[in-house]
């Protein structure tokens, strides 16, 4: 039946068409119009008409049905959504709010400076261009048309829509490399700014889980450099993934920083003896040819890499998705490397359409250029037959066995380094 429901909106509302949802944090429920409000506790994803004009930190007056989340095919959306405390939905119900602004004031600033910016790519870029750039550099997606979406899904590079701990590792690498020569490595000043940037963009992307353990790293590997001690990012790693899961032993069921954890993971023990093989065939050829030596060490790392990532993170897609998507690994080959163009581009965009238009035009330019790289790259493998394979019926014991034997075979790779003829590959330490 209709039940009344009072709270705040904890999030800021997702606009998709004539949609619009949000997550409305409750603190009181009354079965009745008439009856008092009794307290209540818990969390509800409401739709409403996009016309609705709900705002972060409105507290709000709801009646209508509530229901349980539905599932989504193979995938168990109501779980999903119970990890993230969101137990009930309530679709287009009669809405009255009560008063605004009584969200957190430095989580509605960072919000507001959110929407200011997207606005800015809005109206200095084309569509689709204009949503992609959202979901990447802002973690804004409900603009993405469903079939690109869907390509997306069919190359398992949903990570580069996205906003995710790979963007937040982007950018890292970008303010170290240009920023770290002119203040450099043990300024403090640089560093407290540093971080501050870092958790600020973690807040400004809505922090996700995979976003909180990258800052988690970023903070830990920036600390041990400011105090002059040697840093491992397998231990940063750890580490961080610890204490979030100390903090919330629930994330360890949140399919995003599952993906997040096995794919750094990958990267960082699949990849390297895949990287050492490769480069022990081809680098000895190019010592003539230091261009041509420089771009295939690039390449062999980012393929390593993606090989490296798909196979750690594979059982979690073929248990919760039930595919096995072939073309995963060279369309994240192609597409990888754009989105270190995107990021900066995407910003500075934002930024400049904030202040004029015509500012903005030869940073939207470059960023319509990658952008259209992106989606051709992505559309291209999209289109490949058997893009993926479908895997029903894959069970967690399974996964766990397949990342027992990838761990197994590790352990016997790593404990003879000399096997594999070098000891490290061009890029091999700067990638890990």
């Amino acid at each position: 039946g209709v039940i009344g429901l009072r709270g705040r909106v904890a999030l800021p509302p997702e606009t998709l068409d004539a949609t619009t949802r949000w997550v409305l944090a409750v603190d009181a429920a009354r079965v009745t119009r008439g009856a008092g409000w009794q307290g209540s506790q818990g969390s509800v994803l409401v739709f409403t008409r996009s016309a609705t004009p709900v705002r972060y930190g409105d507290v709000v007056e709801l009646e209508g049905k509530l229901q349980a989340p539905a599932p989504v095919g193979q995938f168990d959306y109501g779980e999903y959504r119970a990890r993230q405390g969101v137990h009930g939905v309530m679709r287009y119900p009669r809405i009255e709010i009560v008063q605004g602004g009584q969200g957190n004031p430095a989580l509605a600033a960072i919000y507001t400076l959110r929407d200011a910016l997207a606005r800015g790519l809005q109206t200095t870029l084309p569509e689709p261009h204009s949503a992609l750039a959202q979901g990447i550099a802002l973690g804004i997606r409900t603009g993405i048309p469903r079939e690109i979406n869907d390509e997306f899904k069919r190359t398992a590079t949903t990570h580069i829509l996205a906003v995710s701990g790979h963007n937040l590792n982007v950018i890292t690498g970008i303010l170290v490399v240009l920023v770290v020569p002119l203040a450099g490595r043990r300024n403090r000043l640089f560093g407290i700014a540093f971080l501050a940037f870092v958790w600020c963009y973690a807040v400004l992307s809505g922090l996700p889980a995979s976003i909180i353990r990258a800052a988690f790293m970023a903070t830990l590997l920036l600390g041990a450099g400011f105090a002059g001690r040697q840093h491992h990012p397998a231990l940063a790693l750890a580490f961080s993934s610890a204490l979030i899961v100390l903090a919330d032993p629930g994330v360890l069921r949140d399919l995003g920083f599952q993906l997040s954890v096995l794919a750094l993971a990958g990267i960082l023990f699949v990849a390297p003896p895949i990287q050492r093989a490769l480069w022990l065939r081809i680098g000895d050829r190019l010592d003539d040819h230091p261009a041509l030596r420089a771009v295939a060490a690039a390449v062999i790392a980012g393929f390593a890499g993606s090989i490296g990532a798909e196979a750690a993170a594979l059982p979690v897609q073929a248990v919760n998705f039930g595919s096995v998507p072939f073309v995963a690994i060279p369309a994240t080959v192609f597409a990888l490397p754009v989105l270190a163009a995107i990021l900066p581009l995407a910003f500075a965009t934002a930024l400049a359409g904030v202040l004029s238009p015509v500012l903005a035009v030869p940073f939207a330019t470059g960023t319509w250029l990658a952008s259209s790289y992106l989606l051709a790259v992505v559309h291209f493998w999209a289109q490949v037959p058997g893009a993926s394979l479908q895997v029903p019926g894959v069970t967690p014991i399974a996964g766990a066995a397949y990342l027992g034997v990838l761990a197994g075979g590790l352990w016997l790779i790593h404990r003879r380094p000399a096997g594999w003829g070098v000891a490290h590959a061009p890029g091999e330490s700067e990638g890990l």
